[in-house]
């Protein structure tokens, strides 16, 4: 008993589909002491007792509900006020009382007319199960096993009621949510009635065509598939519809008007429409999809076990192999395109979590975009004004570079924007990007100081001032940011960076004509341009290569081409070290393709000298550090890293050196630096089991590091889908690592 509710006797009314699945499901889980149905065929009671369905059936249904701690009412919607009416007088003040029905409206006006006062034990509920048969005979005992029940309690709702209700349904196997009243209706016109009308709407249309029988005869899956709701029974939807009138014409209206618009797109002959209405579509069923599955935006080919990833000993680095795209670059490609002014063709994309949220964003804000397919994109740009408000908040994953990038491309927009993600991004300080553009004029409200949720008010046209600004910390998100929104400001924005960062949205702004300037430190933007579409050839990612090219230099006879590189000045710090300590690394094939020089890169077996690096002034990130530990780790002696407590993203570079430490690497923290000692090119380590703690750029690290062991290893706790690198796996394997998934 909880405040005075009890559970032991529940009285179900209505022994058809739902009402009798329900009480199978309960008696099966023991949930109450005794399950009483009540039926008005007699055929529903009949099969209820002979499937042990109920106890018993009762016929007077005042004595039943006067006996009953909860009555669930699964009637028809269009019944439910006359039942509510029948029973009022019995029911107790610690009676719990909920229903089963698709609307929720028109049951709580009623029963607000009715109960007087409010029942505290009143908890409307609809499970989010069916089928297109009814009755007893249709029930089944697992139809509400990993579905979900909406519960809507009312302002007069008791938290015992509600808890008691809850558990009840989970005991079904049901995931149970909560919703208010209004919203559960929108919500199920649009998810739920909508559809039905449209499924009973077309097979009538088609059934009334002389040719119907051919049409039926050779109907495609996706037809069949789609209709199958229109052999629901039609009196229930009937009293649905009528019942959930207002919710489901509002959503009517929306969907007619849009497919107007289609049908205007495909009479004209309108590709572009066209386009945009499918890939919006299939996008958005995608993302969906991904969320009641729980994945990420990237589903990868190959996944690291989250147990365990074993790295055999006889492991080579012999091969040639292409990176995936850079993953700065494409972020700005993305962005810059849908900005131009026509079509932009984008390939060599990388395709992971971050840019992914960077293009469905795009998307949500009315940009046609076709693909990627193997990293081919097709940006149908709407030029500098064309962007839409997007219809709800954008969600931006894990992703730091979208977040940081579009808080300043949307804080020059004319329309509202709300910026969400994931709980981990969440945590990222947007102060270094908010306060200078709220001295451009911006208006940027965030309910945690300068972290998510973050919400941006439209601004009039000319608002956005230019503005002179040095940038203390070193960072390219923020210089992007403040220069994606310098191209909607009056006058020249002049940016001054204390220390130089990758210069990509430089060079990218200036590949689509905008008037943009670098001297040294400094970059001023015109705030009056035009972005130019055109074709973006994205080079490899050369901090993911950077695994490989570690790996080559410590591993005995290695012999590897890194096909295409980006090796914009800006990004070859890591590359520039090794070279300094030994390192066998030789460009070739240099290029320049939108203003980005790029290379293939040979890369052999080294004797590597140790060094002292001052981490300020490198810039790398993440993967490069932790592969820039690997290799100090098989250097001919002590290597120190300097500023070792200000770098980002500490705790993947803190596992590496756990991991290393414990392979037997020698490794300090003395003040500041980090003191490692390397044990040359010759020294076997001994295999132990490491523990990734779930983070990816710590497990590809002490991957690379395994080769040099004298038997396998294996690295426990390896994140499952490798966001920051998905492609990790397939192509360390291409080049002889002996990789195995295990546990």
């Amino acid at each position: 008993m909880i405040d005075g509710f009890k559970s032991d006797r529940i009285l179900i009314v209505g022994l058809g589909l739902i009402g009798g699945s329900l009480a199978l499901a309960l008696h099966k889980a023991g949930f109450a002491r005794e399950l009483i149905g009540f039926d008005l065929k007699s055929e529903n009671c009949e099969l209820a007792l002979a499937l042990d369905a109920v106890d018993r059936i009762e016929t007077d249904l005042g004595r039943a509900v006067a006996e009953a701690d909860i009555v669930v009412l699964s009637v028809p919607v269009k019944a439910m006020e006359g039942v509510l009416e029948r029973i009022a007088p019995y029911l107790r003040s610690n009676t719990l009382l909920t229903d089963v029905g698709s609307t929720k409206g028109n049951v709580v006006t009623a029963s607000r007319r009715i109960f007087n006062p409010m029942l505290s034990g009143w908890v409307p509920g609809h499970p989010i199960a069916g089928a297109e048969n009814s009755g007893m005979a249709a029930a089944r005992q697992e139809l509400f096993a990993r579905h979900k029940i909406i519960l809507t309690p009312l302002p007069e709702s008791s938290a015992a009621a509600v808890d008691i209700i809850s558990s009840m349904w989970r005991a079904t196997g049901a995931e149970v949510l909560t919703m208010d009243v209004d919203h559960h209706d929108e919500v199920l016109a649009a998810t739920s009635h909508l559809p039905h009308l449209l499924a009973f709407s077309l097979v009538d249309t088609l059934a009334q065509d002389h040719e119907n029988r051919d049409i039926f005869r050779y109907a495609a899956g996706g037809f069949r598939d789609f209709t199958r709701i229109a052999a629901s029974d039609p009196t229930m939807w009937h009293d649905v519809f009528l019942a959930n009138r207002d919710a489901v014409l509002e959503v009517l209206d929306r969907f007619t008007d849009g497919l107007s618009q289609l049908r205007t797109a495909v009479e004209q002959g309108d590709g572009v429409t066209m386009m945009g209405v499918f890939t919006r579509a299939k996008a958005a069923r995608e993302h969906f999809s991904r969320i009641l599955a729980g994945t990420a935006y990237a589903s990868p080919a190959h996944k690291l076990s989250k147990k365990a990833l074993k790295i055999g000993a006889k492991s080579r680095c012999i091969g040639y192999v292409s990176m995936p795209g850079d993953k700065s670059i494409s972020h700005r490609a993305l962005i810059l395109g849908a900005l131009s002014e026509g079509q932009t063709v984008v390939s060599g994309m990388h395709e992971d979590e971050d840019t992914l949220a960077t293009l469905q964003a795009f998307r949500d804000m009315g940009v046609v975009i076709e693909g990627p397919a193997e990293g081919l994109v097709t940006i149908h740009g709407v030029g500098l004004h064309g962007l839409r408000q997007a219809p709800g908040a954008l969600y931006l994953g894990r992703s730091s570079t979208s977040l940081r990038l579009l808080t300043g491309l949307l804080a020059a927009q004319s329309f509202p924007s709300e910026l969400t993600g994931s709980e981990m991004l969440e945590e990222c300080d947007l102060s270094a990007i908010i306060q200078p553009l709220q001295q451009m004029g911006a208006k940027i409200d965030a309910k945690r100081e300068a972290f998510l949720p973050i919400s941006i008010s439209g601004i009039a046209a000319d608002a956005l001032q230019a503005i002179t600004h040095q940038i203390e910390t070193p960072s390219a998100q923020v210089k992007s940011a403040l220069l994606l929104a310098s191209m909607y400001a009056e006058g020249e924005t002049r940016l001054t960076e204390r220390v130089k960062t990758r210069d990509h949205t430089e060079k990218m702004m200036a590949a689509f004509g905008w008037p943009i300037q670098t001297d040294g430190n400094v970059v001023c933007s015109s705030g009056k341009g035009q972005l130019l579409p055109g074709r973006v050839a994205i080079p490899g990612d050369i901090s993911l290569a950077a695994y490989f090219m570690v790996a080559a230099l410590i591993t005995r006879d290695s012999d590897l081409r890194l096909e295409n590189l980006g090796v914009n000045p800006s990004r070859t710090s890591l590359l520039d070290l090794l070279i300094g300590m030994g390192g066998l690394i030789e460009q070739h094939a240099k290029h320049e393709s939108n203003d980005e020089p790029g290379a293939c890169l040979y890369v052999r077996y080294s004797r590597l000298k140790p060094c002292r690096v001052e981490l300020s002034k490198m810039h790398c990130s993440v993967e490069e550090l932790a592969a820039l530990l690997i290799a100090l780790s098989f250097a001919e002696g002590e290597s120190v890293l300097l500023d070792w407590n200000r770098v980002a993203q500490v705790d993947a570079l803190n596992i590496t050196v756990n991991g290393l430490q414990k392979l037997g690497i020698q490794i300090e923290s003395k003040d500041d630096c980090l003191l490692i000692q390397g044990v040359g090119s010759e020294v076997l380590l001994a295999g132990h089991e490491l523990d990734g703690k779930g983070n990816s750029v710590a497990s590809m690290a002490l991957a690379i590091a395994a080769m040099r062991t004298g038997n396998s290893v294996i690295i426990e706790d390896c994140l499952g889908d490798i966001p920051y690198f998905p492609e990790f796996v397939s192509i360390a394997q291409s080049l002889g690592f002996e990789l195995q998934s295990i546990g």
